[in-house]
């Protein structure tokens, strides 16, 4: 055709400006489906079409992009590394182009699914609740949580945000700062008086600290002290993780003095201060996503939504 420029990375056929042509979208729905599905028969009923015109999409999908998308099995069907990429991207595109119908139809509403990679902290911030709530205003709109503590990719997962607390290289993704965090010392009754009470920071290296496990180990805490002076002190060891998750249930269980933010506390009686004129290192919390994700309702929701998590728990 004149005036198509074919691109090998993806595959997809594009006029001058990018734009993928119409006839090609329908592909994209069909793959979409089936990887959602798991079987070109679950894509059929969901998009209820004919197996074999799933089939003939998918294998025309396949030869445009010079790549098998999908491995077949008797049992089931799996993702191949470029088809995981390519759903990532594909997602974003059908997001945009069911965006622009409803945008063009004058209905002002997010649509699709919401993805969002948080760490588990956020989870104590009031997240679930707000997110209830967005559910009931918007009930077609779905919501999905990746919780952990591990660095997501956000361009292969296809998430609408990750919401990280280390700023990455430059990678061409917006970032948007959502607050600032300043943890606490804490630890159970039952283990300060098990273990007895530290009065100055040095005396950390002869407690159970619980810290988080990452590529290093986990020896030293920086503390921010009165005058907001800063302080490198030696933590002792015997207990870590790399699940923030199960750092708190262990403080919960009085294993040791962990670390903590004010909302994790706020009504827990069982759980005191330790080394009240201290806290732990502040650190920002940040939200990432592509450029293109700025135009969708459901991001600016997201973001909105987020930022009064964190500055409620900045507030506590």
């Amino acid at each position: 055709m004149v005036g198509e420029k074919h691109t090998r990375t993806t595959g997809l056929v594009t006029s001058p400006r990018g734009a993928i042509e119409l006839d090609r979208i329908d592909e994209l729905r069909v793959f979409v489906a089936v990887a959602d599905g798991g079987s070109l028969s679950a894509a059929a009923r969901a998009l209820r079409v004919s197996v074999n015109q799933v089939s003939r999409k998918l294998a025309r999908l396949e030869q445009r992009v010079h790549q098998s998308l999908i491995t077949r099995t008797t049992r089931r069907m799996k993702l191949t590394s470029e088809g995981e990429r390519l759903l990532a991207r594909c997602r974003r595109i059908l997001d945009e182009v069911q965006a622009a119908e409803l945008e063009a139809a004058g209905v002002d509403r997010p649509i699709g699914k919401l993805k969002l990679a948080i760490p588990t902290l956020l989870t104590h911030f009031g997240l679930l609740a707000e997110l209830a709530r967005l559910r009931e205003t918007y009930p077609d709109l779905a919501v999905e949580l990746l919780v952990g503590d591990e660095p997501i990719e956000l361009m292969a997962t296809g998430c609408d945000l990750v919401v990280t607390a280390v700023r990455p290289a430059d990678s061409g993704l917006t970032m948007i700062k959502l607050g600032r965090l300043k943890p606490v010392l804490a630890a159970h009754r039952a283990y300060l008086a098990r273990a007895g009470t530290p009065t100055s920071p040095e005396e950390l290296k002869d407690h159970v600290c619980l810290r988080f496990e990452s590529d290093e180990a986990q020896t030293h805490w920086q503390l921010q002290g009165p005058g907001r002076r800063r302080r490198k002190v030696r933590v002792g060891g015997g207990f870590s993780a790399n699940d923030s998750r199960v750092l708190f249930d262990a403080l919960l269980s009085g294993v040791g003095i962990g670390v903590v933010t004010e909302p994790e506390l706020r009504g827990r009686v069982e759980l005191n201060r330790v080394l009240p004129g201290y806290r732990f290192t502040t650190f920002d919390l940040f939200a990432l996503y592509h450029p293109r994700q700025s135009a969708l309702m459901r991001t600016r929701l997201a973001i909105d939504l987020l930022r009064r998590c964190v500055v409620s728990a900045e507030r506590s």
